[in-house]
């Protein structure tokens, strides 16, 4: 039987949130894009990839975003973006649209990301299970070395139908590993939805000063792209967050409930005022904002109804609570 003071706790918990939701951090001019993914060249430049092929580029995260030509002449969705030494990785899908039959993730390497210098390697090769994920949506996580342990290189994905997944890899290009399920999430509790998690997204952070480390696992749940008059308000996209000591899990919420078999999951972001259906989120540091801090970074739609338009790149502050939990925080 379901605790009534706990489902009354939970309910607090995301009128709190919803309350203190600013609005996206801004920047002139529009920047439509998909699945964003978002980094820092070493020459100070922004780089942001998203689904279709996408990329621009920009100085600054207050600056406005300039097109650049698409970066593979053969398109890629949901892009990840990562440096590993001197060179850039960019894992990415290819898939039909609503459905899983002729997904999968392959790679690409540049040493500058510049449009023409992206050089394709192989598909990665995931083993595949049409009845248990979709392969779409991928992250890479480096788990440092530590204690006389190389570092360490995990892949996850998923996936829509069913569970996000996980993969360890032999360095950014080689499954080395069968996929274990990581989360599986509907959101019932929170009475927003019941719809199957994607597009996760792991962060390694030590959130107190002194303290433990954590491996946070982002992920959108609900519906991304359907119009909003088939969509019950709560059933769309929206950001959670759970997180675990290790980053193979088990993940749990801020209430302690495990995001693989509990239906955990701690919301970080959903729709408000002028946001709609925000997800295909990401996670990094940044050391030029706010003096250095941590930024979710997301698409969304604006205004709410206007779903025929392009989603649009948003981004805010992420802080910790006192006990390691991220929260959204206007930059002051």
């Amino acid at each position: 039987m379901s605790n009534p003071f706990s489902r009354i706790f939970t309910a607090l918990l995301v009128a709190r949130a919803v309350a203190q939701w600013p609005d996206p951090e801004p920047y002139p001019g529009n920047c439509t894009i998909h699945d964003p993914s978002l980094i820092r060249h070493t020459n100070g430049t922004y780089f942001l990839f998203g689904s279709g092929g996408n990329l621009r580029t920009a100085p600054s995260l207050s600056a406005a975003w300039t097109e650049r030509p698409d970066p593979l002449p053969t398109g890629f969705g949901a892009p990840d973006v990562h440096l590993v030494g001197d060179t850039y990785y960019m894992y990415h899908q290819h898939d039909v649209h609503g459905t899983n039959l002729y997904s999968n993730i392959s790679v690409a390497s540049s040493l500058t990301m510049e449009t023409g210098s992206w050089v394709e390697h192989a598909n990665l090769s995931i083993p595949e299970n049409f009845q248990q994920y979709n392969l779409i949506d991928p992250n890479l996580l480096i788990a440092p070395a530590e204690d006389n342990t190389p570092e360490k290189y995990y892949l996850s994905f998923g996936s829509y139908w069913h569970d996000i997944h996980q993969v360890n890899m032999s360095g950014p290009l080689h499954v080395s590993s069968a996929p274990i399920d990581l989360e599986y999430n509907h959101t019932t509790g929170l009475g927003l939805g019941e719809n199957p998690s994607e597009g996760s997204f792991q962060f390694m952070w030590t959130p107190v000063a002194g303290g433990k480390r954590f491996f946070y696992l982002f992920f959108s749940s609900g519906y991304c792209c359907a119009p909003t008059y088939n969509i019950p308000p709560g059933d769309e996209y929206k950001i959670m967050v759970c997180r675990s000591e290790n980053p193979s899990g088990p993940f749990v919420d801020a209430e302690g409930k495990s995001c693989k078999t509990e239906n955990g999951g701690t919301l970080i972001l959903g729709s408000h005022d002028d946001v709609y259906a925000p997800g295909g989120q990401g996670v990094l540091y940044d050391g030029s904002v706010d003096g250095g801090s941590v930024i979710l970074y997301y698409h969304y739609i604006k205004n709410f109804k206007n779903t025929a338009h392009p989603a649009t790149f948003g981004w805010n502050k992420l802080d910790f609570d006192a006990a390691g939990w991220p929260f959204i925080k206007k930059i002051s």
